[in-house]
């Protein structure tokens, strides 16, 4: 991202897509979270146009996944759309086909997608893009964290965006600094060194706290979480407004320090939820 390599993981959250056939030729979709079904008749539209598909399907779309956090929500649902059109159609695309696709209808909602959230989704386990290039990673199977919900972000993603774009212009070396900490973070989880991964989450945390994406409240949160032992950063873009940070990531919260965090959600009335990485990717691939 600007540059810097990028790291990703597919969690143990999901989005479902329960699809079946119709006999109207045309595609319903009901989505149980989010009102705006937009996105998805026009990933729905596009895949039909690509590949010359007449058939009608109902589909009606749930997610443990939060909206608008920093999670992929909207790569992820995506991704059911296409996915369920594939199985429906028996089509099988290749991983890169469907993952073009799938940034292609992201740009609907984001932009600008930089197609790093459809590749974890569609691949699992954990991703690293750079300069473009999606890269799977072998990753410790037995990595286990915390999702700490704080709220949804007043700022958007874009506003969030080209306020970090500033300041990377006028401070290059925090390209550096990104790229340092994403290395070392890629090799505390693919060997499974968890002091290593905890010390390298935190400084992540303080140069994201430096570029001025995090709330104080979250900030105040992180350093509580830090003390305990255990090491937090927010997951998604942030927000440079509010009291709200989107999605944070506790790791290390083992035995006694996972009551622990859970009552300091508890203190600044945040959610939670374990979670691990899902290796698997989408099925329905050549």
């Amino acid at each position: 991202v600007m540059g810097a390599p990028a790291l990703a993981a597919a969690c143990t959250l999901y989005v479902e897509n329960r699809i079946r056939e119709n006999s109207s030729g045309e595609i319903l979709i009901i989505s149980r979270e989010n009102e705006n079904t937009t996105p998805l008749y026009r990933t729905a539209e596009r895949f039909t146009e690509k590949y010359g598909t007449k058939k009608g399907a109902d589909m009606e779309i749930s997610s443990s996944v939060p909206t608008g956090s920093g999670m992929g929500s909207s790569a992820a649902a995506i991704t059911s759309v296409l996915t369920g059109l594939c199985v429906i159609n028996g089509i099988k695309l290749p991983a890169q086909e469907m993952i073009s696709m799938a940034r292609e209808c992201e740009n609907i909602i984001h932009g600008t997608s930089s197609g790093l959230d459809p590749a974890t989704v569609i691949t699992g386990g954990l991703v690293k893009m750079i300069n473009r290039e999606f890269i799977p990673c072998p990753v410790f199977e037995n990595l286990d964290f915390m999702i700490i919900n704080t709220g949804r972000p007043e700022s958007t993603t874009g506003e969030t965006v080209a306020h970090t774009k500033e300041l990377f212009a006028e401070n290059p070396h925090l390209l550096d600094e990104f790229t340092r900490i994403s290395v070392s973070v890629e090799k505390a989880l693919c060997d499974g060194n968890r002091k290593l991964l905890l010390e390298s989450i935190t400084e992540n945390q303080m140069l994201l706290e430096k570029i001025g994406v995090v709330p104080e409240k979250t900030a105040a949160f992180a350093r509580k979480a830090e003390n305990l032992g255990t090491a937090f950063k927010i997951s998604g873009a942030g927000s440079i407004r509010g009291d709200n940070s989107g999605i944070g990531l506790v790791f290390g919260a083992d035995g006694d320090r996972a009551l622990q965090i859970e009552n300091l959600c508890r203190e600044y009335g945040y959610s939670l939820s374990p979670a691990g990485i899902h290796q698997g990717g989408i099925e329905c691939l050549l």
